[in-house]
């Protein structure tokens, strides 16, 4: 009994790991700095997002609406 109830509940874990990684994929379309953002950076140990030169921030904002990609 007890190895088939652990057996469900990792299989209930999984699924809902699945379907939580589906919709943050979703989300991050059309919110880039939703969720999805603040979990990169808990992850990657920075509570707030670093400093960024203005002339950098024009470049990225530039590069976002000129559809490319932004790599730092």
């Amino acid at each position: 009994m007890y190895w088939r109830n652990k057996k469900e509940l990792s299989k209930l874990i999984s699924q809902t790991k699945k379907r939580f990684w589906e919709e943050l994929c979703l989300e991050i379309d059309s919110d880039i700095w939703g969720r999805a953002y603040k979990i990169v950076l808990k992850r990657a140990g920075c509570l707030t997002p670093y400093e960024v030169s203005m002339d950098m921030r024009k470049e990225i904002i530039a590069d976002q609406r000129n559809g490319k990609a932004v790599i730092s």
